[in-house]
């Protein structure tokens, strides 16, 4: 068995089902996005808050 590369459509298909970007998948991008629809502004702020806490404690 060797390496063998996906198609692109196998791609695309990974992302729908991680919830995730192309360049995210493929390594090119390791930024991670949250999905805060249907969540209040006061719940996403919160969300923020935390994550600057977060990244701040290193």
């Amino acid at each position: 068995m060797g390496i063998s590369t996906p198609s692109t459509q196998y791609i695309v298909e990974l992302t729908s089902v991680f919830d995730v970007s192309t360049d995210f998948l493929l390594g090119v991008e390791n930024t991670v996005s949250i999905n805060v629809s249907g969540l209040s502004d006061k719940d996403i702020e919160l969300i923020n808050s935390i994550v600057s806490h977060l990244k701040n404690r290193k």
